[in-house]
Protein backbone atom coordinates (compact mmCIF):
# COMPACT_ATOMS: atom_id res chain seq x y z
CA UNK A 1 0.00 0.00 0.00
CA UNK A 2 2.92 2.30 0.67
CA UNK A 3 3.93 1.96 -2.98
CA UNK A 4 0.40 2.80 -4.19
CA UNK A 5 -1.13 5.27 -1.73
CA UNK A 6 -3.78 6.43 -4.22
CA UNK A 7 -5.20 2.94 -4.79
CA UNK A 8 -8.91 2.57 -4.17
CA UNK A 9 -9.21 0.37 -1.07
CA UNK A 10 -12.24 -1.64 0.03
CA UNK A 11 -12.21 -3.24 3.47
CA UNK A 12 -14.34 -6.40 3.51
CA UNK A 13 -15.67 -8.31 6.51
CA UNK A 14 -18.77 -10.03 7.89
CA UNK A 15 -20.97 -9.12 10.81
CA UNK A 16 -23.50 -11.46 12.43
CA UNK A 17 -25.12 -12.33 15.73
CA UNK A 18 -25.64 -16.08 15.37
CA UNK A 19 -22.65 -17.95 13.96
CA UNK A 20 -24.73 -21.12 13.54
CA UNK A 21 -27.87 -19.75 11.90
CA UNK A 22 -27.08 -16.31 10.49
CA UNK A 23 -27.98 -14.24 8.70
CA UNK A 24 -24.56 -12.91 7.86
CA UNK A 25 -23.93 -9.45 6.49
CA UNK A 26 -20.98 -9.15 4.13
CA UNK A 27 -19.72 -5.60 4.48
CA UNK A 28 -17.70 -3.56 2.00
CA UNK A 29 -16.20 -0.32 3.31
CA UNK A 30 -15.15 1.99 0.47
CA UNK A 31 -12.45 3.87 2.36
CA UNK A 32 -11.95 6.76 -0.05
CA UNK A 33 -15.68 7.50 -0.21
CA UNK A 34 -16.62 6.86 3.45
CA UNK A 35 -19.35 4.52 2.20
CA UNK A 36 -20.31 1.04 3.36
CA UNK A 37 -22.39 -1.54 1.49
CA UNK A 38 -23.84 -4.58 3.21
CA UNK A 39 -25.20 -7.75 1.61
CA UNK A 40 -27.27 -10.27 3.58
CA UNK A 41 -26.38 -13.96 3.22
CA UNK A 42 -28.03 -17.07 4.67
CA UNK A 43 -24.68 -18.88 4.91
CA UNK A 44 -21.19 -17.77 5.86
CA UNK A 45 -18.97 -19.53 3.33
CA UNK A 46 -16.63 -18.60 0.51
CA UNK A 47 -19.21 -19.28 -2.22
CA UNK A 48 -21.67 -16.83 -0.67
CA UNK A 49 -19.00 -14.15 -0.17
CA UNK A 50 -17.89 -14.51 -3.79
CA UNK A 51 -21.53 -14.17 -4.88
CA UNK A 52 -21.73 -10.94 -2.88
CA UNK A 53 -18.71 -9.50 -4.64
CA UNK A 54 -19.97 -10.73 -8.01
CA UNK A 55 -23.32 -9.06 -7.37
CA UNK A 56 -21.53 -5.72 -7.04
CA UNK A 57 -19.36 -6.50 -10.08
CA UNK A 58 -22.50 -7.20 -12.14
CA UNK A 59 -24.21 -4.01 -10.97
CA UNK A 60 -21.20 -1.75 -11.61
CA UNK A 61 -19.76 -3.34 -14.73
CA UNK A 62 -16.13 -4.30 -15.23
CA UNK A 63 -14.64 -0.81 -15.64
CA UNK A 64 -16.26 0.79 -12.58
CA UNK A 65 -15.68 -2.33 -10.49
CA UNK A 66 -11.96 -2.31 -11.28
CA UNK A 67 -11.75 1.41 -10.46
CA UNK A 68 -13.48 1.00 -7.07
CA UNK A 69 -12.08 -2.40 -6.08
CA UNK A 70 -8.39 -2.01 -6.84
CA UNK A 71 -7.51 -3.48 -3.44
CA UNK A 72 -9.60 -5.53 -1.03
CA UNK A 73 -8.37 -5.88 2.56
CA UNK A 74 -9.97 -8.64 4.57
CA UNK A 75 -9.24 -11.10 7.34
CA UNK A 76 -8.42 -14.77 6.99
CA UNK A 77 -11.89 -15.97 7.93
CA UNK A 78 -12.88 -19.21 6.23
CA UNK A 79 -15.51 -17.30 4.27
CA UNK A 80 -12.80 -15.35 2.44
CA UNK A 81 -10.58 -18.18 1.21
CA UNK A 82 -11.73 -17.59 -2.38
CA UNK A 83 -9.24 -14.78 -3.05
CA UNK A 84 -8.18 -16.26 -6.38
CA UNK A 85 -11.77 -16.26 -7.63
CA UNK A 86 -12.29 -12.70 -6.42
CA UNK A 87 -9.09 -11.57 -8.12
CA UNK A 88 -10.36 -12.93 -11.45
CA UNK A 89 -12.84 -10.04 -11.34
CA UNK A 90 -9.95 -7.57 -11.51
CA UNK A 91 -9.04 -6.70 -7.92
CA UNK A 92 -6.15 -7.58 -5.62
CA UNK A 93 -7.05 -9.29 -2.33
CA UNK A 94 -4.76 -8.89 0.68
CA UNK A 95 -5.22 -10.54 4.04
CA UNK A 96 -4.66 -8.67 7.28
CA UNK A 97 -2.48 -10.19 9.98
CA UNK A 98 -4.28 -12.33 12.59
CA UNK A 99 -5.85 -10.33 15.42
CA UNK A 100 -4.94 -7.05 13.66
CA UNK A 101 -8.27 -5.29 13.23
CA UNK A 102 -6.32 -2.03 13.07
CA UNK A 103 -5.31 -3.00 9.52
CA UNK A 104 -8.92 -2.54 8.37
CA UNK A 105 -10.08 0.04 10.90
CA UNK A 106 -12.88 1.65 8.89
CA UNK A 107 -15.02 -1.46 8.49
CA UNK A 108 -14.30 -2.52 12.09
CA UNK A 109 -15.37 0.89 13.38
CA UNK A 110 -18.61 0.69 11.41
CA UNK A 111 -19.25 -2.76 12.88
CA UNK A 112 -18.88 -1.21 16.34
CA UNK A 113 -21.41 1.47 15.38
CA UNK A 114 -23.67 -1.28 14.00
CA UNK A 115 -23.69 -2.84 17.48
CA UNK A 116 -25.34 0.27 18.90
CA UNK A 117 -28.32 -0.41 16.63
CA UNK A 118 -28.19 -4.22 16.62
CA UNK A 119 -26.51 -5.44 19.80
CA UNK A 120 -25.03 -8.93 19.92
CA UNK A 121 -27.86 -11.36 20.47
CA UNK A 122 -30.46 -9.31 18.55
CA UNK A 123 -32.35 -11.40 16.01
CA UNK A 124 -31.17 -10.17 12.61
CA UNK A 125 -33.57 -12.51 10.80
CA UNK A 126 -36.53 -10.97 12.56
CA UNK A 127 -35.32 -7.44 11.86
CA UNK A 128 -33.84 -7.99 8.38
CA UNK A 129 -35.99 -5.36 6.64
CA UNK A 130 -35.61 -2.71 9.32
CA UNK A 131 -31.89 -3.17 10.12
CA UNK A 132 -30.46 -1.31 7.08
CA UNK A 133 -32.75 1.69 7.52
CA UNK A 134 -32.14 1.92 11.26
CA UNK A 135 -28.38 1.65 10.78
CA UNK A 136 -28.38 4.31 8.08
CA UNK A 137 -30.46 6.62 10.26
CA UNK A 138 -28.20 6.15 13.28
CA UNK A 139 -24.98 6.51 11.32
CA UNK A 140 -26.16 9.67 9.62
CA UNK A 141 -26.99 11.19 13.00
CA UNK A 142 -23.51 10.45 14.40
CA UNK A 143 -20.93 13.19 14.57
CA UNK A 144 -17.87 11.77 12.83
CA UNK A 145 -14.41 12.82 13.88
Amino acid sequence: MAQHPEASVVEMDTVYNDVSNGPFIQTFQFVKYHFMKGIFHACKNSDEMYKGEYLIYSALGEKDFKNLFEVILTDRGSEFVCAEDMEKLGCHVFYCDPMASSQKPHVENNHNLFRYVCPSGADLKKNRTSVPGRCRSHLLSCELL
